[in-house]
């Protein structure tokens, strides 16, 4: 009976210290850095440290989709952040610049940033944008200039697709066409209607020597009367070219508003069921609606 209460005492015992011993905690595998992750983390800083910031930037979003230890991520999200800083800081409008407008950089990972250094980034880039666009267009108008300056005329209208985004351009093209009826002796008449197509507000670079050059055809008050009947027609033109073609499925109303606009006749028939109209155009142009609407264009 002893030995039975004795052998019972040792099993009770030894079954609660197995319950009260705590199990080993095991780290997660995400909180330690691998060596393989330190490897591509010192693959980021040797770019930087070489200067390399376009290598950087090339390699940056891969190494960090392929960390998996939470540790790894936050320092490589950390030398990201300390590097776009150092360039608000040291005004490296190139380094931004380059790095937000490549998409092979996507995604960018501003919302890593501070507001402020956000802010900044965006207008860096923003300003760098309009610093290029006008070099651009100023290139454009040197370009331009030399070649009134060469007498070589014929290639001026190859600019006209320009003339939207370069204000000025469409002054200096109508000057060098003037110059070229000028000197294929072309009538006054012919010179004068290109010279009063030149803004006489234009006070950009060589606007001295285009006002004395219309001044010999025209006088300041005909300028102005000619240049303003040809600036209407210009707004007319950049109105049509607003204007969509007729397609099929619009409205006779949307017809009307399209390039085509009226009609110089329409023929109507009309059923119990359903009115058919065509529509003449100039030019052997047709159009054919069923109820009101477009059918069929011919032309």
């Amino acid at each position: 009976m002893f030995k039975r209460l004795f052998l019972l005492s040792i099993t009770v015992l030894l079954s609660s210290c197995a319950t009260s011993t705590k199990e080993p905690v095991v780290k997660s595998k995400t909180e330690a850095i691998s060596k393989e992750e330190e490897k591509g983390l010192k693959v980021l800083q040797d770019h930087l440290d070489k200067g390399e910031h376009d290598l950087f930037f090339l390699v940056y979003n891969d190494t960090y989709n392929e960390l998996q230890s939470d540790e790894s991520k936050k320092k490589a999200k950390g030398i990201y952040i300390s590097t776009i800083e150092s360039f608000v800081t040291e005004k490296d409008t190139t380094n931004i610049y380059a790095y937000m407008t490549n998409p092979y950089n996507e995604p960018y990972h501003l919302d890593w940033l501070k507001e402020d250094v956000q802010n900044e980034v965006n207008n860096i880039v923003t300003n760098e944008e309009e610093r290029l666009a006008s070099d651009a267009k100023k290139d454009t108008i040197d370009k331009l200039f030399k070649r009134i300056d060469d007498k070589t005329y014929f290639s001026l209208t190859s600019y006209e697709d320009d003339f939207e985004t370069i204000p000025n351009l469409r002054n200096i093209i109508y000057y060098g066409l003037a110059l070229k009826s000028i000197e294929d002796g072309e009538d006054a008449e012919v010179t004068a209607d290109l010279l009063s197509c030149i803004d006489p507000r234009y006070d950009g670079e060589r606007s001295e020597e285009m006002k004395k050059l219309v001044n010999q055809y025209l006088s300041n008050e005909e300028w102005e009367t000619e240049y303003s009947r040809f600036n209407e027609f210009q707004n007319i033109l950049a109105e049509y070219d607003k204007k969509p073609l007729p397609t099929i499925g619009m409205t006779a109303a949307e017809v009307r508003n399209s390039k085509w606009g009226e009609p110089i006749k329409v023929n109507r028939t009309t059923t119990a069921t359903s009115v058919s109209e065509q529509w003449v155009y100039r030019d052997y142009k047709y159009l054919y609606f069923e109820n009101g609407i477009l059918t069929t264009i011919q032309n």
